[in-house]
């Protein structure tokens, strides 16, 4: 009786550990898959100090740089954003559906959206 009780005890614990393998196998599978479809490639390029006037879809005042990157990455128009402030803000920020010619002001910096 005791050992019936220790194998079915080993079934459930192989069980499990199976359970376990395979979980971690479609992880490692859909991480290669997001990595051979989407790259290594940062997803923000950076310029500090340059300005892009115009092709504004919004501003946001008093938002937090993690915000104003959040609003332009659900909006399918936006190619990035421009600050006036260059850490975690708070601050004003554009979303851009355009980037003309630049120009240099030591107030703004720019960040490119590299992919979707």
């Amino acid at each position: 009786m005791e050992l019936q009780m220790f194998q079915v005890h080993v079934k459930k614990i192989y069980s499990k550990t199976m359970i376990t393998q395979v979980f971690l196998l479609l992880l490692v599978l859909a991480l290669w898959v997001q990595l051979k479809t989407e790259g290594f490639t940062q997803l923000w390029a950076n310029e500090d100090k340059m300005d892009y006037s115009g092709n504004d879809i919004s501003s946001l005042s008093g938002t937090t740089f993690n915000d104003c990157k959040k609003k332009c990455v659900t909006d399918s128009s936006c190619k990035g954003i421009v600050t006036d402030f260059s850490g975690d803000g708070p601050g004003t920020c554009w979303l851009k559906s355009a980037f003309g010619t630049g120009s240099a002001n030591d107030a703004r910096f720019t960040h490119k959206l590299t992919r979707r």
